[in-house]
């Protein structure tokens, strides 16, 4: 017996040791805790560690600390805190293991970044809100670079104001969830019965631009019964920012020194833009057995700046009467995006409860360009062009049904789920401006190619064409079955399976294994293992464009053409593509909880995540061999094509560490602690071949999946509240990442570690108001410069910390 005592007493110890190592606390500090009256206050604070959730799970009582899975809660406060202005913003900062690149130069930088969690793709998160599934945004990253090929949830779309908390699996959970779920999910929980409130935040980048102005306001109606309506709106206005290198290079036009050109600008940074979110979310009582609830969300944002290339006054792309000094032209991105859901609860304990659910969401994109010009028609040539205009659209039809039964031997109820669900989807590729992508068949008018025949299109802005143009469908069924019990006080065992069937690739099934065991009340461990896939989005079957290259000729002078097309479209058949298979994955998670006390955890959970067939773009394919399959298979008028295909298979392994301590300091107000660090490695460990034997998935593809990201994140945090007022530390530290030039291997740039601080001061006045001032990077650092003497970006878009530097900012809040 005094073995056993002894045993137990060493394993408490342990978890003690490991706790305060993360919280800076001593273990003699805990070593005599249990012999302590119990402090009311430390109780208080304890309340506030294990928060109940509903992701991941069927069970009603479930928390963060007894999950069989890792499940981090970040409430609303703490998103406005951290002095954002967007929601993917804001989670990189709170969550370790999420990736969201701050730099975004390019004229698509400003496009929907997703949630990117354990460095696998921004399409490999599934994200719902109030645990119904999100639809995707229309655009697809076309772009080389980091998220090359995906299509992910516009997470800035849903207003700050209207969330109540967040919840983030980092487990796959695609048997749950279906498509989209390798990676993990997160479910945006929006506000209940909560008043009202208003608030308003302006701020600034210590280098002088990038002015941000936010507002944002929420209120609540009561409806019959229990019953709520809750309205949010936010509002943010963000001036450009300018993070290019000046071109100091002499430009000639065929060695015609009248071309020359000096310290032209090249403005490339941060877009200037305008964003309008609402959101509202109700829930009201037919009967004691029956409830209807309905929430919806609506935003619309639009942003603008400067493409790369610039328009010089002697080039052939250039009409000298309509520009004699060249131009620097712009774009103009409009994103308008609506979901809705309604439903219906009914049931209770004894029968179960059954929701029904109905759903619809889309996703509108225009793109346009403005200052610029189609030479071949000269002067008869418009300067603003529409470019491509995107729709993705999905409705969802879900029946769920849970019950909990008594069986006896368990030590706890049996939770079975079950669920039917319908998906329809639907994404639409709409042509530009026919004077967009049109050869006008007006010649060069000036210059040593006078005569010659003029490029078609418009100047860095050449629009989807209408052989591009087209809808893709397709309708998705689903059932899933699982079961969740405590078979033991200290057994928790959770299956689940799913088979879903698509109506354009065939069927696909799934299925997981949870478990969480307790050895003591400080001590469990935990583990799943399942199967995974994500379908290829619509996005990725349909995506289309044809553009000229203005600088490859055919024997008749005219620019040859270069093209993205569908992976079934005879042009990519002729190449070699085959048609697109899901992505399928395995994942093993394995984690160990421990609570020394009643007012800190800690968690460690390792994970090894292998996927098959991952979906990119692939390399532009060009060169003699190239040309003489397509001219065999009557093609002639092509330099390049590319094509979406299944490129690789990958393995990823990492762990994510976490920790909290909370502490009650006897009338000194409350600090709390906290620590987190997350480590991945990716490898690929195939590439699909060629039947042609051309490289569709290259060099930089691969340094740019395997090495992209950071591959570390550490995050140490500290907040102390003394009665009105509050002040909070954060300390984040990156690991290197590779960014690869496609064009010059020697040219590949390893960028280097980068800590980063930011602060946060609070004051309430009173209870109503609220006072906050902050810096996020306090020390003003900033990334590694970008090393390619050609570029005109002067750091990478893969950039961990905004390379404005220093963002000062003042909130003010007002609760009703």
């Amino acid at each position: 017996m005094n073995n056993q005592n002894s045993i137990a007493n060493t394993r408490t110890l342990l978890a003690c040791a490991i706790a305060a190592a993360l919280s800076g606390t001593t273990l003699g500090a805990f070593a005599d805790t249990p012999e302590k009256p119990v402090d009311k206050q430390a109780a208080a604070l304890a309340s506030r560690l294990d928060t109940v959730v509903v992701v991941g799970t069927r069970s009603r009582d479930t928390t963060v600390l007894t999950s069989t899975a890792p499940v981090d809660v970040i409430g609303g406060e703490e998103l406005t805190k951290t002095g954002a202005t967007t929601l993917n913003q804001a989670l990189w900062q709170l969550v370790p293991s999420f990736n969201f690149p701050q730099n975004q130069p390019t004229t698509r930088g400003q496009n929907p970044k997703g949630a990117s969690l354990r460095g696998l793709s921004t399409d490999q998160t599934l994200v719902l809100v109030n645990g119904k599934r999100r639809h995707a945004s229309s655009i697809v990253q076309i772009s080389s670079g980091l998220g090359l090929g995906t299509q992910p949830v516009d997470l800035d779309a849903i207003p700050f104001s209207a969330i109540e908390r967040i919840e983030v699996l980092r487990d796959g959970a695609s048997a749950q969830y279906g498509s989209d779920a390798i990676a993990g999910v997160i479910n945006i929980i929006l506000k209940k019965k909560t008043g009202s409130g208003v608030t308003g935040q302006i701020g600034q980048f210590a280098q002088g631009e990038g002015l941000r102005r936010s507002a944002g306001g929420w209120t609540s109606f009561d409806l019959p019964g229990d019953g709520f309506l809750t309205l949010s709106i936010d509002a943010l206005d963000a001036d450009s920012t300018d993070n290019s290198k000046l071109d100091t290079a002499q430009h000639y036009f065929n060695g015609d020194p009248r071309e020359a050109t000096v310290d032209r600008r090249h403005p490339i940074g941060s877009p200037e833009r305008k964003v309008y979110n609402l959101a509202v979310n109700a829930e009201g009582s037919l009967s004691d057995e029956a409830r209807l609830y309905g929430f919806a969300t609506y935003g619309n944002s639009e942003s603008r700046n400067n493409v790369i290339g610039v328009l010089y006054p002697r080039s052939d792309w250039n009409v000298r009467n309509l520009y004699p000094d060249g131009s620097h032209p712009w774009y103009k991105y409009r994103n308008e995006d609506i979901s809705g859901t309604a439903g219906l609860r009914i049931g209770d304990e004894s029968s179960g409860l059954f929701d029904f659910s109905v759903n619809y969401g889309s996703n509108d994109h225009d793109e346009n360009i403005y200052d610029s010009v189609n030479p071949s028609y000269g002067l008869n040539s418009p300067t603003d062009f529409l470019v491509a205009r995107l729709k993705n659209q999905q409705q969802n039809v879900a029946l769920d049904y849970v019950r909990d039964f008594d069986v006896s031997g368990l030590a706890g109820p049996l939770t079975i789920s079950s669920g039917l669900a319908y998906r329809h989807e639907r994404y639409s590729v709409g042509a530009g401006d026919y004077a967009s992508y049109a050869n006008g068949g007006v010649p060069i008018l000036d210059g040593p190619n006078i005569g010659k025949p003029a490029n078609g299109g418009a100047f860095q802005g050449q629009g989807i064409q209408t052989v591009d143009a087209g809808s893709y469908t397709r309708g998705v069924k689903s059932v899933y079955l699982g079961a969740e019990t405590l078979v033991t006080p200290e057994l928790t065992l959770s299956l689940t399976g799913r088979a879903e069937k698509y109506s354009d690739f065939g069927s696909t099934t799934n299925a997981k294994l949870s478990a969480r065991y307790e050895f003591i009340p400080e001590i469990a461990l935990r583990g799943t293992i399942g199967t995974g896939y994500r379908a290829p989005s619509l996005g990725q079957i349909g995506t289309s464009w044809t553009t000229s290259t203005g600088t490859i000729l055919a024997p008749d002078g005219t620019p040859l053409l270069t093209r993205i097309v569908p992976v079934d479209h005879s042009l990519a058949k002729a190449l070699g593509a085959t048609s697109l298979k899901p992505e399928k994955s395995t994942d093993i998670n394995v984690g160990l909880v421990l609570r020394p006390t009643s007012n800190s955890w800690v968690t460690l959970d390792a994970y090894d995540i292998s996927i098959r067939d991952r979906i990119t773009l692939s390399e532009r394919l060009s060169g003699t061999a190239v040309t003489n399959v397509l001219n065999a298979a009557g093609y002639t008028n092509y330099a390049a094509v590319q094509y979406f295909t299944n490129a690789a298979d990958t393995r990823t392994r990492g762990f994510d560490l976490a920790s909290r301590y909370l502490l009650g300091l006897n009338g000194y107000g409350d600090l709390e602690l906290s620590a987190s660090y997350a480590q991945y490695k990716t490898k690929i460990t195939d590439v699909k071949g060629n039947p042609n034997g051309f490289v569709t998935f290259g060099r930089a593809q691969t340094l740019y999946m395997e090495k992209g990201h950071p591959e570390s994140r550490l995050l140490l945090s500290s907040k102390y509240t003394l009665g009105a007022w509050s002040a909070q530390v954060s300390l984040s530290r990156f690991g290197s990442y590779i960014a690869p030039n496609a064009a010059n291997p020697a040219l590949d740039q390893t960028f280097s570690p980068l800590w980063k601080t930011d602060i946060d001061f609070g004051f309430k006045p009173t209870a109503n108001l609220g006072i906050n001032v902050g810096v996020e990077n306090v020390f003003d650092k900033r990334p590694d410069e970008n090393n390619d003497p050609a570029s005109r970006q002067r750091y990478g878009s893969s950039a961990a910390v905004a390379p404005e530097g220093a963002f000062v900012y003042t909130r003010l809040s007002y609760d009703f």
